[in-house]
């Protein structure tokens, strides 16, 4: 009787919090999957609706489902009609285009032939793709056993970097192991401004010395490309230094090459990335460890002016003893210990030029996907560290589950926002939000509590929305379902406990 008791008051509680947070939380029907097995994105929105695409497992085939305003189901539409090699949709000032790759295996020959990416245009209207398309990388014949390739906007998302090269690569823990690169810089209307092939190693170097990290490109249609560049070993578990992190900026011209390899110490650098900020000045980030290269005992912040000829700011600090005593779960912090294996998950600017950078925590070369803590820092605009933040989320799953687990980060004027999984099931598990105010101030709040609930929030699925609202995903835990639905972030922080 007791429990049966206990049941109803839970029951009733759940009932009560959900009715109460719909003035933050609106959320639309819930889904049978029946085509599709995963959410892909929000691709489109308006002042009228939403349009979500979904996908088949190894995105072959995809179907479009629009929502008005009030997140009602309007239709749904299959996207593609032909089975392809789908690789994610462009949306270029509301015009939306779908990407494939296309490739033909030469059993005799034992190559691949007519390697090549294309554009589709998709229909506003019916979200299907046309029968026309148009080649951004040209057909060519394979011949490396890995090929590498994917793309990336400018900030104003006015140019389009395409960039692909054929790996040199037979070492499991090393990817990206290449000495060229093919660029290909296109305007949002797709019209090509410049491609090059590029020779990265130095003359004097052997092959597969450089590791290719990630690419972006400027406003002016400026390729920059981080790597590693390998001195005597091409490993990562090494107890000795292997590689030396490496910027590479290119543009049309021949003569429009440049390298640097800051001098920063002989250290285990990790966990690098860089971006352009308002101004076409480069903002380059990193960990660093003093003994391997999955722990982390601090961080670099270089800045690089926009005309390439002057270092701004150039900085490097162990992380403070408060955040290292509280991520290490210990009450004194002995020089040499270091954090292990956290990786960058957001890497921002804000208006004001602040960088601000969250890192998960991913125990190296274990089956299960545990997700146990968040790093969150943010620098102003010379690379002072304004505040260090450690977020405690505890969740072990298997890998499949992965979708549930990482958390989304928002900026919202000086204000971060983070969305999370405190686990996910009926139980123990909880949606929060937490809201961290330029000085540091922190504010938790609970989003949504999974009993007795069906689908569970997706927050790397997440779209931004303006006014401080985002767009959410939900999938029930074995993606039999799913729901879409919107988090108002201001108004969610408004309200008292």
């Amino acid at each position: 009787m007791f429990r049966k008791s206990a049941i109803s008051i839970l029951t009733f509680i759940c009932i009560v919090y959900n009715a109460l947070a719909q003035d933050y939380l609106k959320l639309g029907p819930s889904l049978e999957s029946k085509n599709t097995d995963r959410t892909y994105a929000l691709i489109y929105y308006d002042s009228n609706g939403y349009a979500l695409m979904r996908s088949d497992k190894d995105f072959k085939y995809a179907e479009t489902e629009t929502y008005d305003k009030n997140l009602k189901l309007l239709n749904s539409f299959v996207s593609t009609p032909e089975r392809r090699n789908y690789g994610g949709v462009l949306n270029l000032e509301g015009r939306l285009f779908m990407l494939f790759s296309k490739y033909r295996l030469n059993a005799q020959l034992e190559q691949y032939e007519d390697v090549s990416l294309w554009a589709m245009p998709m229909n506003k209207d019916s979200f299907c793709v046309g029968n026309d398309s148009f080649a951004l990388v040209e057909p060519f014949t394979l011949k490396s056993a890995l090929y590498r390739g994917n793309f990336v906007l400018s900030p104003d998302r006015s140019k389009l970097l395409v960039y692909d090269w054929e790996e040199e690569g037979d070492i499991d823990e090393v990817n990206g192991l290449t000495n060229e690169i093919m660029l290909r810089v296109y305007d949002n209307r797709f019209k090509l401004l410049w491609s090059r092939k590029v020779y990265l190693a130095p003359n004097s170097s052997g092959k597969r010395v450089m590791s290719i990290k990630k690419l972006r490109v400027s406003n002016n249609g400026e390729a920059a490309i981080l790597t590693d560049y390998f001195r005597n070993h091409r490993s990562y578990s090494l107890k000795e230094v292997t590689a030396d992190p490496t910027l590479f900026f290119v543009s049309e011209k021949a003569s429009d090459f440049s390298r640097l390899t800051p001098n920063l110490g002989n250290l285990f650098f990790n966990e690098l990335d860089f971006m352009y900020d308002a101004e076409g000045n480069i903002i380059w980030f990193g960990f660093y460890s003093n003994r391997k290269y999955h722990q982390q005992a601090g961080y670099f912040y270089i800045k690089i002016n926009a005309a390439r000829n002057k270092i701004l700011s150039k900085k490097i600090s162990s992380f403070d003893q408060e955040i290292m005593k509280s991520l290490l779960k210990k009450k004194i912090v002995k020089k040499l210990d270091e954090l292990r294996n956290f990786e960058i998950a957001f890497f921002k600017i804000s208006k004001n030029g602040d960088l601000i950078v969250s890192a998960e925590r991913r125990p190296y070369g274990i089956a299960n996907y545990k997700s146990h803590d968040i790093l969150l820092l943010r620098f102003d605009s010379s690379g002072n560290l304004l505040w260090s933040k450690h977020i405690f989320k505890y969740n072990i799953f298997p890998q499949s589950l992965k979708v549930f687990l990482d958390h989304y980060l928002q900026i919202d004027d000086d204000n971060i926002y983070l969305l999370f999984n405190q686990g996910i099931y009926a139980e123990t598990g909880l949606a929060k939000a937490l809201k961290i105010e330029r000085n540091g101030n922190l504010t938790e709040k609970n989003v949504m509590n999974y009993l007795n609930a069906e689908n569970v929030i997706c927050p790397t699925l997440s779209s931004p929305l303006p006014d401080g609202k985002i767009f959410i995903n939900l999938q029930s835990r074995f993606f039999k379902y799913h729901q879409s639905g919107i988090l108002d972030f201001r108004k969610l922080f408004e309200e008292k406990n």
